[in-house]
């Protein structure tokens, strides 16, 4: 199941400690030092999860799951256009020839 970028944001506020140099960083989301690499992330989730997005972005697993796609794409294994609609255009990724 994908989560949204604001769940993303809550996970990382499970306590866990972070230093930076002697300063105890108490909210990663916050800091100035972290905020906006986790907004990064969290956009990139909402992305993910928003429906427009879903074709290029996700794939779905048995039974009827939605996983994130992005990790398929670095292994060098694409995501199949076998599962966007048929009516919509489909396009091999950079640098390889054709889907597998």
């Amino acid at each position: 199941m994908l989560r949204s970028g604001k769940e993303h944001l809550e996970s990382l506020r499970d306590g866990r400690v972070i230093y930076i140099g002697s300063e105890r960083v108490d909210d990663v989301t916050r800091h100035p030092a972290f905020r906006n690499a986790a907004g990064t992330v969290a956009g990139l989730y909402d992305l993910k999860a928003d429906p427009a997005n879903r074709c290029d972005l996700t794939y779905e697993e048995e039974p009827a799951t939605t996983c994130s796609g992005g990790w398929l794409v670095i292994a060098g294994s694409p995501i199949s256009p076998t599962a966007c609609s048929a009516d919509r255009p489909t396009t091999s990724p950079p640098s390889s020839p054709a889907w597998p």
